[in-house]
């Protein structure tokens, strides 16, 4: 009786599992099902995606280089006498000529020893010329004479020595020019050598750069370039190379150029004596970034760089063609900034996706949002740059 009982409960517990297994799958199959569907809705849900047409217009080769603004004259003003400081007669940023006077120096004693050498050197001029009168009448050999023209000779040039160093005692500029740096103080003794003033002309500049040997068949004389501060903001793009080295460092494989700005830079040259002209922006000491134009196309396919992708190392660009993706393989031009020039296979009026096509395949549904009308062909605005060396 009780194994009939056991027999029975284990009956319908097989019964009940089994009934709870098959409803568990069909559920299962169900919810499959309306994921799978819910797949293909999203499927055929269109990506938003920001497009441009490709246009036409100008676009440059350009090398890029950072460097440091130079003065191309700058003086150093030093002592060659010791001494003291008397008169200090310009600070920093005051403009100076050409020999124009910027400090006087004092010597204790100094007129004293110039008056003694004086003296010394007329007394010998005498005995030149009483010994000459002397061997004439025979009355004295002619060793004497030849001591005695001697004794002149070095007298003169003790005299000529003295006044020299009288004359060093004003300090004067050797070129026009801004007063940078002032080294010394009213009351200080100077040694020779002393630095004591810094002169620089501010209307001549220029910025070396260090270039790859690749660019030296490239880069010429007379080029234009654009000058940016550290933070890409436009200085100048009225500037042109100006020098280009003859040799190659074997050393480091570069070249030296130089950059300097090309327009405003005579109606700065300091020909006013009474008060100096504005600074330049362009000052010696700036860290500036370089722009060389190196050739010029003026009916160029242009295309945002944003519209470009890298895949496997290859330019890739994503068409909008009936509201579907195609990935173009694309061979590229020059790059100027945000713009690229694209040399084929698309064309003039063809729509790419500038924003949103990371990840998309061939195929793929797109919706564009918000397209943004092509100015490529007209100048763009300076934005920030990234420069390398």
């Amino acid at each position: 009786m009780r194994g009939n009982l056991l027999i029975k409960r284990v009956s319908n517990t097989l019964i009940f599992f089994t009934f709870f297994t098959l409803f568990t799958l069909s559920c299962q199959r169900e919810v499959d099902s309306e994921l799978d569907k819910g797949e293909e809705r999203l499927k055929d849900r269109p990506t938003p995606v920001e497009v441009q047409t490709i246009d036409r217009g100008s676009i440059s080769s350009t090398v890029k280089a950072v460097s440091i603004m130079r003065a191309k004259e700058r003086a150093s003003v030093r002592s060659l006498i010791s001494g003291l400081i008397k008169e200090l007669y310009v600070e920093e940023g005051d403009v100076v000529h050409a020999q124009q006077k910027l400090a006087r120096l004092t010597r204790p004693g100094a007129k004293s020893l110039i008056q003694k050498a004086m003296s010394a050197y007329k007394k010998s001029r005498r005995d030149v010329t009483r010994l000459s009168s002397l061997i004439k009448r025979g009355l004295a050999p002619k060793e004497d004479l030849d001591q005695a023209k001697f004794t002149r000779d070095q007298n003169g040039l003790e005299l000529t020595r003295l006044r020299q160093e009288a004359k060093s005692e004003q300090l004067t500029s050797p070129i026009d020019g801004v007063v940078v740096k002032r080294l010394a103080y009213r009351g200080e003794v100077l040694s020779p050598g002393q630095l004591v003033y810094e002169v620089m002309d501010l209307s001549i500049v220029y910025a070396p750069l260090q270039l790859p040997d690749r660019w030296v068949s490239q880069v010429n004389k007379g080029m234009s370039a654009r000058i940016y501060d550290r933070a890409g903001r436009l200085l100048t793009d009225q500037a042109e190379v100006s020098h280009v080295s003859p040799i190659i460092d074997a050393d480091t494989g570069t070249f030296t150029v130089w950059v300097s700005p090309s327009a405003g830079k005579d109606k700065n040259k300091l020909s006013d004596r009474e008060s100096a002209p504005p600074l330049p922006a362009l000052k010696p000491g700036l860290f500036v970034s370089v722009e060389i134009t190196l050739d010029k196309k003026e009916d160029a396919l242009l295309v945002s760089r944003d519209a470009v992708i890298y895949r496997d190392g290859e330019p890739l660009i994503a068409q909008v063609s009936d509201q579907r993706v195609k990935m173009r393989r694309v061979k590229l031009g020059y790059e100027e900034r945000d713009r690229v020039e694209v040399l084929s296979p698309l064309q003039l009026g063809d729509q790419v996706i500038t924003f949103g096509q990371r990840g998309l395949e061939e195929g793929a549904l797109v919706r564009p949002i918000d397209p943004i009308p092509s100015s490529l062909s007209a100048e763009p605005e300076e934005t920030t740059e990234r420069f390398k060396r």
